[in-house]
């Protein structure tokens, strides 16, 4: 028999001699191993506590091949595939960055500016999210503002990399109602022709009222050093170039012409 405190004794024991688990910036091996438990099991951290005797021997092999991604460096979320942004479950595999909570406050500014312009009458505020990767930053702010009745809005999620628009799209569909969607182009593009993104818009929105970005912004060789930790984050996604600010020079010089 295998259950829950066999577990986490388990992942407890594997963790605490890995690389991820070592250091300043170490995760917690208790909540990581419960983390996995919850995802395996479908059930709340709560129900771990309270049922630690439970036969979960059905489930042993895809903990114990789930605890050695783990110990390899692979982060929980690509385990699970999932991760909570913007309180919705994104789905997140290595084409995609995980999304970090410190991206939600480009959300909040975004949505607070395009209730403003809304509000002011605009007949379609057009948005761009370049570098879109899971969707995140547009789909959580359609699915707030749909929320909130305000739809004369038109998103655009961009990316150079099709398996990230990929992921998007799936994320599109799972987390958007189908009048959100509508209001959503997913299109590859370079943020050196924003031009080309502009002339796919419906006629009444030529132009981007808003540009919600998260570019790449880690200098070149800080990315070569965490990606060491074996992440497994897309260094597409991640190097800005030699001092982290090659994308933000683009977008702003490209930024004036759309």
């Amino acid at each position: 028999m295998f259950t829950v405190a066999d577990a986490r004794r388990y992942a407890h024991a594997a963790f605490i001699k890995s690389a991820p688990f070592s250091g300043s910036n170490a995760a917690s091996p208790l909540l990581d191993a419960d983390a996995l438990l919850q995802h395996f099991l479908q059930k709340p951290r709560a129900w771990l506590f309270a049922h630690a005797d439970a036969d979960i021997t059905e489930t042993c092999e895809l903990f114990y091949a789930a605890v050695e991604q783990r110990c390899a460096g692979l982060p929980i979320a690509y385990i699970t595939g999932i991760k909570e942004f913007w309180g919705l479950p994104f789905q997140v595999n290595t084409s995609v960055l995980i999304p970090k909570p410190d991206t939600e406050l480009l959300v909040e500014r975004s949505i607070a500016l395009i209730t403003e312009k809304a509000a002011a009458g605009v007949p379609c505020v057009t948005v761009l999210d370049p570098c879109t990767g899971s969707g995140c930053v547009g789909i959580a702010a359609l699915h707030t503002l749909f929320r909130h009745s305000i739809t004369n809005v038109f998103f655009v999620l961009s990316d150079i990399s099709e398996p990230a628009l990929d992921v998007a799209r799936l994320n599109a569909k799972a987390l958007l109602p189908p009048e959100a969607r509508e209001r959503a182009l997913f299109a590859a593009g370079d943020m050196c022709r924003l031009d080309l993104l502009t002339a796919q818009l419906p006629d009444n929105c030529r132009r981007f009222d808003l540009i919600a970005a998260n570019p790449p912004y880690v200098p070149s060789a800080l990315t070569q050093e965490l990606l060491k930790d074996g992440r497994s984050e897309p260094l597409l996604a991640l190097d800005g170039g030699a001092n982290g600010l090659d994308y933000i020079t683009v977008l702003t010089n490209n930024a004036p012409n759309v």
